[in-house]
Formats: structure tokens, sequence, C-alpha cells
């Protein structure tokens, strides 16, 4: 049986049972999209408009275990259909408290299924992917099964580490036959996050993570591009973060983060990349009903040794690049109830080596949304 089908019925048979006393959460909006694909501007990306709908439903027992299922669906307009896309996630875990040297501390272990689903459309020439005339809509659609372990140690009043590994199995649509390379994975990682409060009205934390994929069944390449026989290719990613929270008051907040990761191939470093990540946000909650939100982000990401190459586009989703993003939002509550309405945009703008990743973008987005 599929994983997809697994998920249906483990979904047929828990959520009805579990409903009636499980936190619910969604949202419904509609939105506008000037660029659905990323596409380089000479290609005259077309816009559209778009509906999205978000559902989550949450419950936990008294004993700590704790069920989860959402869904996020995003429906296009007819010129851009292609850009459709749902995900479907469900997941299953357990908390318990208890103790870690005599420090108060707070494990949980669970699973994890998540199914994606969007069609593949090429940077390169703006329609569907496709090898030697055979198309490939669905390259990138995937199953991923996932488990994870986690503690949380609270060193002391103003300090805490928390520990997690995890480790995920995830397959994509099998293209086998059209001689395209086999992206089916496995990945376990491990992540350590220290987090202090400096001062009443301060927090700063950071974390440093080590990551090792291994794929089922792909050669690596030499640093010409080339595939080289009887190798099986393997990722390491070792990254840090940081992050600075000050509270500027009751009402103001605002957080500065960087972040550094770098993936090394086990073959040639073909496939060796180099992420750095800057941003600051701020929050404003001018009352319990009305909030704002401003988010300006910065990223380059790149290949060590070598640009980012077409034939790599039927291998990985690229996205080499070096640019910002802004995103801006606003929320307000309605009547009696838990129900806002919301308001946001974001604009991003990317350079890259090669000008068929060279895009910027921009979306608008307004909707209701709400808890009970």
């Amino acid at each position: 049986m599929k994983k997809s089908a697994l998920l249906a019925a483990a979904t047929t048979i828990l959520v009805p049972f579990q409903l009636a006393h499980a936190d619910v959460s969604g949202s419904v909006s509609l939105g506008y999209d000037d660029n659905p694909f990323k596409l380089n501007g000479a290609m005259n990306p077309d816009s559209a408009m778009f509906a999205e709908l978000d559902l989550g439903l949450e419950h936990e027992t008294e004993s700590g275990l704790k069920f989860e299922f959402d869904a996020n669906l995003a429906k296009f307009d007819s010129d851009a259909d292609d850009a459709d896309n749902h995900t479907l996630n469900a997941g299953i875990s357990y908390e318990f408290e208890s103790s870690f040297f005599g420090k108060d501390t707070e494990y949980s272990f669970g699973a994890d299924y998540r199914r994606r689903d969007k069609t593949y459309v090429s940077r390169s020439t703006g329609l569907v992917g496709e090898s030697g005339g055979t198309p490939t809509p669905d390259r990138f659609d995937s199953d991923t099964f996932s488990l994870f372990a986690r503690a949380n140690i609270e060193l002391n009043d103003k300090t805490e580490f928390r520990l997690t590994v995890d480790g995920r199995d995830r397959t994509y649509e099998d293209y086998d036959s059209l001689g395209l390379t086999n992206l089916d994975h496995k990945q376990w990682s491990v992540e350590g996050r220290l987090t202090f409060e400096p001062a009443d009205n301060q927090e700063i934390s950071g974390e440093v993570g080590y990551t090792k994929r291994d794929y089922d069944d792909r050669e690596g390449r030499d640093l010409l591009g080339v595939l080289v026989a009887g190798t099986d290719l393997e990722y390491e990613t070792l990254a840090f973060d940081v992050r600075w929270t000050i509270d500027l008051s009751d009402k103001h907040d605002i957080r500065f983060s960087y972040g550094h990761k770098n993936r090394e191939d086990n073959v040639s470093g073909y496939y060796d990349t180099t992420t750095n990540d800057a941003g600051v946000r701020f929050r404003y909650r001018a009352s319990d009903r009305r909030r704002f939100d401003a988010d300006l982000s910065y990223s380059d990401y790149s290949y060590d040794n070598s640009s980012p190459d077409p034939l790599l586009e039927n291998e990985e989703p690229i996205n080499s690049k070096e640019g910002f993003r802004l995103k801006l939002g606003y929320e307000q509550a309605i009547g009696d109830r838990n129900v806002w309405v919301f308001a946001n945009g974001s604009y991003e703008d990317y350079d890259s080596v090669n000008a068929v990743y060279v895009y910027d973008k921009m979306v608008f987005q307004i909707g209701v949304k709400s808890e009970f």
C-alpha cells in the first residue's frame, strides 16, 4: 500500500474520532502574484490571481499524546494553473516531563507524514518540464516520512538547551524510465540550540546542526558536471544560526538573525554550496486585536565550484540566488469571536550568475482566519 493510501486511511479513522475535542484553525484568502513561476523578466512572466485555503487540526490528550493534521491548497486562475499546489501533513507525537541530571526537562518523540504536489515548470523555458520530449510535470512531487526525538532542558531560569535528532525518508515520482536521476534519499540530522535571556527584555539563541543525506540510487558528478559511474552521491551539511530578540516596549519587538550553511558532496564538490542568510523582523501589537509585522531578509545561496547549470534543473530545484525579500502584514480582529481579517504583501528581487535565475516577484493577499 502506498504511503498516500496509508495517510488517507489514517485520516479517515482518526480525524472523526478526535474532531469533537480538537483545536481547529483555518484561513481562506484571495491574492495576486505577478510571477508565479519565478521566471526571468525577459520571458514576460504571466501574472495571476489565486485562492488559498489552510486547515489545521490538533488534539492533545491528557497523557501527552498529540495528533496533528494540516493541509494547504493554492489554486491559480487559468493563465497560470500549472502553479496550483497542495501540501498535506499528518503527525503523531508524545510529550512528557522528567529531569536530566536534576534539570527540568521536556521530552518529545514523534512521526510525521507529508505529501507535496506541485507541477514542475522549467525556469529555463517557462513551460512544464520535460525530458527527451516527454513531459515530467510530477518531477518534484514527494512523499516524506519523518521521525524525531527532542529534549528541552531548563538549565536555569534564564537559559534553556534543546537537542533534536530527526530522520526522514523522502521519495519522488519515478522517472527512471526516462533516464532521469533518482532523487529518493534518506537523511538524518542532529541540532543543538541554546537560548538565554541576558536581560528581562532580550532573548538570544544560537543553533549548530549537522545533516547527512544519502541518495538511494544517484551518481555524483565530476567538476565538469559529468556523471561518475559507480559512485553513490551523499551530502554533508554543517550549519549555524543566531537570533537576537529585543522587546522595545510592551507593544513592539524586533529580532535580528543570521545563518550560515555549508553543504559538501562526497565525490568532487560539484554540488557544494554555501548559504548566508540575514534578516530583521519588526512586530507591533497595537492591542490584543490589531497586529502589524514587517520582515526584511537577505539571502546568498551559491554553488561553490560551478554555476547553476540547466542540466541540474531535472535533478533538484535550483535556487542559487542573491537578493532580498520584504514582507508586510496586518491583522485585525472582528466581532467577539476569534476571527481575524488579514492583508499581507511581499516583494522579492534576486540576482544570479545564471540569467535564468534572475527574477523579481510581488504578491498581495487578503483573507479571513480563525481558531476555535
